[in-house]
């Protein structure tokens, strides 16, 4: 599911920030949170749809 690969996206995007604090600093290290921060409203929501097991991508 979506859900999932956000979710793991997630988890690297942190171990890379914090892994490689001095590569990703300052402008575009607060730009990747928001972006983090995002992917996880994302998965909550994906997460919390009612009928979120249930989507077939047909009539899309």
């Amino acid at each position: 599911m979506i859900s999932d690969v956000v979710s793991d996206a997630i988890s690297e995007i942190d171990r890379y920030l914090s892994e490689y604090k001095d590569v990703y600093s300052g402008a575009i290290r607060e730009r990747i949170i928001d972006v983090r921060d995002v992917m996880h409203e994302l998965r909550d929501e994906l997460d919390t749809l009612p009928d979120a097991t249930s989507h077939t991508g047909e009539g899309e």
